[in-house]
């Protein structure tokens, strides 16, 4: 249950940066 945990996150994270990126860029432009 505890590894699925952390993978889950990681995953959310993963997504979170690809998606936080795409606003900088965004914003920046």
């Amino acid at each position: 249950m505890k590894h699925l945990i952390v993978s889950f996150s990681n995953l959310e994270y993963k997504y979170f940066k690809k998606v936080f990126s795409k606003r900088i860029v965004v914003t920046l432009v």
